[in-house]
């Protein structure tokens, strides 16, 4: 039977939220019974390098990762919003984006 997982974005997009989400999906794609994970994000933003490792995982995942805006995804959080297979956001939810600097 095929399961999918949740993992929950919460905090500040930083050096260890990173490092903590690509363990987690690398475990994720080791188990043959997991078809994917949804993400729910609610979240400031953060580190812009860290945003994007997480993006770039996401994006290059063997299974899929659906995104979930719970509140908020702002400036870094945004970017891994999008990255998502499958995005949904609920009705009050809010984002930012800006260029990097």
């Amino acid at each position: 039977m095929v399961r999918v997982e949740d993992y929950y974005l919460s905090d500040d997009i930083d050096i260890a939220a990173e490092k903590d989400f690509v363990k987690f999906l690398n475990e994720q794609q080791k188990d043959k019974e997991v078809g994917g994970i949804n993400l729910y994000i609610n979240s400031l933003g953060g580190e812009a390098h860290s945003g994007i490792g997480i993006a770039d995982a996401i994006l290059t995942s063997k299974i899929p990762v659906d995104t979930f805006c719970l509140g908020t995804a702002q400036s870094m959080a945004f970017l891994i919003f999008v990255s998502g297979s499958f995005r949904k956001c609920y009705p009050h939810s809010t984002f930012m984006y800006h260029p990097l600097s």
